[in-house]
């Protein structure tokens, strides 16, 4: 029994010391089993239903507007079918706040799988980038293969990789903004012209992406 309890801690320090771009795959194979079988099956809220109704409307038709049936009885289209839709002078968008998200599931099908697929991709490269972020400030490799797994299993973005929603791309895309605003700031100190214009430039990208996608971002 003693044996077998040091080999096995043997491999296990081994699995852990594996790079993290390793750990970062294991973490996609174990969120999407999470998903899979914790996922509810149905939408969560309304904007799932509503974003794929949008992406439906921009891949079939091109359009960001919802025709209502009803328009003869209900012109000013007062019962509306989308409780948080974008009511303008041309007509009821069901999910044009964030512009950026539908247009990304219209490109894709759209389709469910695809969406949580996504998701699912928002989360591990926010954990991925999450553990590049810590190993910028000085901690070691254990430690940014334990922010890998605590951001990707033990934070709110294991439950938004189930939900067709933007939270995780959004935290992705401000996770590269976070770390591409330490590059820039190394560089400044370090005056590095190109270098420092490529990562100011991806600060910017990335900000820019993340506002498209969440609101939340802007703040």
């Amino acid at each position: 029994p003693d044996q077998s309890l040091r080999t096995a801690g043997s491999l296990i320090r081994r699995l852990w010391r594996l790079p993290l771009g390793v750990h970062c795959a294991a973490l996609a194979v174990v969120a999407a089993l999470c998903v899979v079988v914790g996922g509810a099956g149905v939408a969560y809220f309304s904007d799932e239903g509503a974003v794929m109704v949008q992406a439906a409307l921009l891949e079939r038709e091109g359009s960001w507007h919802f025709e209502s049936p009803f328009a003869s009885i209900d012109p000013g289209q007062e019962a509306r079918p989308f409780q948080n839709g974008d009511l303008g002078t041309e007509g009821l968008a069901p999910y044009a706040k964030h512009p950026l998200y539908p247009k990304v599931l219209a490109w894709g099908g759209p389709s469910t799988t695809f969406a949580l697929a996504a998701s699912l991709a928002g989360l591990v490269v926010s954990a991925g980038v999450s553990g590049l972020l810590s190993l910028r400030i000085g901690a070691s490799g254990s430690v940014a293969r334990g922010v890998v797994w605590l951001v990707g299993l033990a934070s709110p973005l294991l439950f938004d990789a189930g939900l067709i929603v933007a939270h995780t791309l959004a935290a992705a895309a401000s996770a590269v903004a976070a770390l591409a605003s330490i590059r820039w700031l190394e560089h400044r100190v370090q005056p590095r012209p190109v270098r420092t214009g490529s990562a100011g430039a991806a600060v910017v990208a990335a900000c820019l992406v993340a506002g498209m996608l969440r609101t939340e971002a802007l703040f």
